[in-house]
């Protein structure tokens, strides 16, 4: 009692060695264990009202004309001290008597568990647990629901002047990180106001904040509707069939319709049976029957909406970190909408023009091109037919083009080069590792398929990094699923065992191949893999 006591003199007549101070307090509280100061709480109360005093917790923690680097993270250590400090007051005095400081130092704690700092995000994080684990007895999930009232006043409040308070952002992406779905109504109410607020030209420095809370929400949307990126349901293609059951189903067809041809009073019989049905069903559906049917439109879902509305504002900025976070909730958001196709669709169609430029403009950067891939990807799997013509005609082109001249950067890369390393490299991983789902999900025909082969080909070779040799491998692979034929054929062209290909019997005409057959190509090893698997 008389050191801490001692060690508060020194912390208010000693400035310099503020950080030594508060990690000597923390260490005092943290020695006894659990409730080993119980019986001093009055002393507890006093130490979290100077933790919190604005001189100590309020400092800059950024680099400014006005800060230097030592300085900013110097105060970030500190920061992280009182932040912890506040977490072991907790476990040492017991959540009884802890609970009287809570709501004044709650806030506090989750502003720094939302910090983009990383030292002091586990610092307050960890506190926010140790806090909950005293004073309710489980996580911070519990923690939050038990005071989302109080949080929601606060947040409500200081998102009205959210360009003075920009760590308001920060505590609400906590909140609804560590919030459960009984809490969504005091969240609409939250959201609203961020997209009030991200209107007002005047909060532009706080656009990223806006939009991490957008993403954070839709996340939390779909974490609750039970749905994750892992589980998204794919329907799984039909093998292919070769010429010869084409052809074969081609002659059964022939003669069913031969046969069915001469049968007119069947036809017209079976014509009047579904006339009947079809007038009696009309006659037996009541009117409103039609109205009955229309899904009743959930407030989350809307509110979705006018989030993805809103931050499709922000996709034409120059600032690559802010187009990123744009393309991240419009994954996620369009995710939260699969099973609402009324709302889906036109949300699509005001993503595409935005979309397609990404792929275009010679300034964009491989990582948001990656981002819009996914995206890409994941309309590719919600939308399918909405979107097929035109992603062939306005996209497809521009990632076969990314393919195709990339492929050079990464000849002869191997796993010690630091290329394997940029964003450039990520990005040719991703493109062969999607472009085969996104072409199945769009059921995409012949002709495109050819030119996602000739556009991934060169990955075939041995001169390239092992990683995109296995993608490029899997993306054959997959195409040749249902395109079986047409893979063979493409690959016959890049390299064969055989320069021609001659028939048994003599009533076929020999054919030659426009390939090379060469044992040391370097296309060989992996063409010829490819050619066993389909043949087999």
């Amino acid at each position: 009692h008389t050191v801490l006591h001692a060690l508060l003199d020194l912390l208010n007549s000693n400035p310099e060695y503020t950080k030594e101070i508060i990690l000597l307090i923390n260490y005092i509280a943290a020695g006894g264990g659990a409730n080993s100061m119980e019986i001093h709480s009055a002393l507890v109360t006093t130490l979290v009202n100077v933790y919190i005093q604005p001189r100590l917790r309020d400092v800059p923690m950024s680099v400014s004309s006005a800060t230097t680097m030592a300085e900013a993270q110097s105060n970030v250590i500190q920061v992280s001290l009182l932040a912890e400090g506040l977490g072991l007051f907790s476990l040492a005095v017991g959540g009884q008597n802890f609970s009287r400081s809570l709501l004044r130092c709650l806030y506090f704690l989750l502003e720094c568990a939302g910090s983009p700092l990383h030292p002091l995000a586990c610092a307050g994080l960890s506190a926010v647990q140790n806090v909950a684990r005293a004073c309710v007895g489980g996580g911070v999930t519990e923690l939050v629901c038990a005071n989302v009232d109080y949080l929601s006043h606060h947040i409500t409040l200081r998102l009205r002047r959210a360009n003075h308070n920009p760590g308001v952002l920060s505590v609400l992406s906590v909140v609804m990180r560590h919030t459960s779905i009984q809490v969504l109504p005091s969240l609409h109410e939250i959201v609203e106001d961020v997209l009030v607020q991200s209107c007002d030209e005047f909060q532009e420095s706080n656009a990223n904040g806006f939009l991490r809370v957008f993403l954070t929400f839709l996340t939390c949307l779909r974490r609750w509707q039970g749905g994750s990126k892992g589980e998204d349901s794919c329907e799984e293609p039909q093998q292919s069939k070769t010429i010869l059951e084409q052809l074969l189903e081609y002659k059964r067809c022939l003669e069913v319709a031969e046969n069915l041809e001469d049968d007119e009073l069947l036809e017209e019989e079976i014509n009047e049976k579904i006339f009947t049905s079809e007038q009696s069903r009309s006659e037996e559906e009541p009117p409103e029957e039609e109205e009955s049917k229309l899904k009743k439109v959930k407030p989350s879902v809307m509110l979705a909406v006018a989030v993805l509305e809103r931050s499709l504002h922000f996709l034409p900025s120059k600032d690559e970190q802010r187009q990123i976070l744009v393309l991240d909730i419009l994954t996620e958001g369009v995710l939260v909408l699969r099973s609402e196709e009324d709302h889906l669709l036109p949300i699509v169609h005001k993503i595409w023009s935005p979309l397609v430029r990404r792929f275009q403009v010679s300034e964009t950067r491989p990582l948001v091109i990656h981002r819009a891939f996914v995206l890409l990807s994941t309309l590719g799997n919600t939308a399918r037919d909405f979107i097929r013509s035109r992603t062939l005609k306005q996209v497809l082109p521009s990632l076969c083009k990314i393919l195709q001249d990339s492929a050079s950067q990464s000849l002869l890369k191997d796993s010690g080069s630091a290329y394997r390393l940029t964003q450039l490299y990520k990005l040719q991983r991703t493109l062969l590792d999607g472009l085969g789902q996104l072409a199945l999900d769009l059921s995409v025909q012949e002709r495109q398929i050819y030119d996602i082969l000739e556009a991934a080909k060169e990955y075939l070779s041995v001169r390239q990094p092992a990683p995109l040799q296995e993608l490029c491998q899997s993306l054959y692979r997959q195409l040749a699923f249902v395109h079986r034929d047409l893979v063979w054929l493409q690959l016959s062209s890049v390299w064969s065992p055989v320069s021609e290909l001659r028939h048994p019997s003599s009533e076929f005409c020999l054919i030659k191949l426009d390939t090379c057959c060469s044992e040391t190509s370097e296309f060989k090893r992996n063409v010829s893999e490819l050619l066993q698997a389909i043949d087999g």
